[in-house]
């Protein structure tokens, strides 16, 4: 069984631990590969769930949600009475994040622990403060639609640049948190990320609060680490690294 698309960092100990990719991840990779290599083409219909499940060795359930994921990336429709066909989209347009993306996505990781990093330095109180109000709103936004968790997400991002009390390092969080908005719902496709992105949020605050630069340094860079892990998932591996501004 492949890796899992998130890792965990430990605060208090350098020892990163990588968890078991769920089942159903598994499945909607192969089944994803199998598109993006031309053995499943536009208009096919998929193999029943009977034959799939001898397959991959797996449970109904398991399937059904690689399917349902597989639907959320625009890559599999369900007809009623018909079964699983896949959509009628061009290869390339699965494969390809454009270059912006990739550009800020970069930048991002090489920034943003850093602005976390100098918060944990120079936050007052007050700064804390609002920090932990966008957390709360995070966490209350669960069952809302992805829209509203990710007006409290880029809050919160905000909040802590804000902290930081440096105008560059807050206008370079509000471009690049624009350019990135349009990849922010898919990865909340994946089942569970909100509670995820909670918790990764969290540490982030807690390291901040707690005056310790080198944690809030690594917890921002995993939570950016773990997000650009679902990128790859949603459009194959390596594709943020093979950045270019050369036609």
């Amino acid at each position: 069984m492949g890796t899992d698309i998130y890792a965990t960092y430990h605060q208090g100990d350098e020892e990163k631990e990588l968890k078991v990719k769920r089942v159903y991840e598994n499945i909607a990779e192969e089944i994803r590969r199998w598109i993006l290599d031309g053995k499943l083409k536009a208009g096919d219909r998929l193999p029943s769930e009977e034959e799939l499940i001898r397959q991959f060795g797996i449970s109904r359930a398991s399937l059904r949600e690689a399917f349902r994921l597989l639907e959320s990336m625009g890559l599999v429709k369900t007809i009623l009475g018909k079964g699983r066909f896949v959509r009628n989209i061009l290869r390339e347009e699965v494969q390809r994040l454009p270059e912006a993306l990739k550009n800020a996505l970069i930048a991002r990781e090489l920034v943003e622990p850093s602005i976390a990093m100098y918060a944990a330095q120079v936050a007052s109180e007050q700064d804390i403060q609002k920090i932990q109000e966008t957390l709360q709103k995070l966490k209350l936004s669960y069952n809302m639609g992805h829209s509203e968790f990710l007006i409290h997400d880029k809050a919160f991002h905000i909040a802590v640049a804000e902290a930081t009390h440096n105008f560059m390092l807050i206008n370079f969080v509000l471009d690049y948190k624009s350019v990135i908005e349009e990849l922010g719902a898919k990865t909340l496709n994946i089942r569970g990320r909100k509670k995820r992105s909670y918790e990764e949020h969290k540490q982030i605050l807690e390291a901040i609060k707690a005056h310790n630069p080198e944690a809030a340094y690594k917890a921002n860079l995993l939570h950016i680490q773990n997000v650009k892990r679902i990128i790859e998932f949603l459009y194959g591996k390596g594709v943020i690294d093979k950045c270019s501004t050369r036609e």
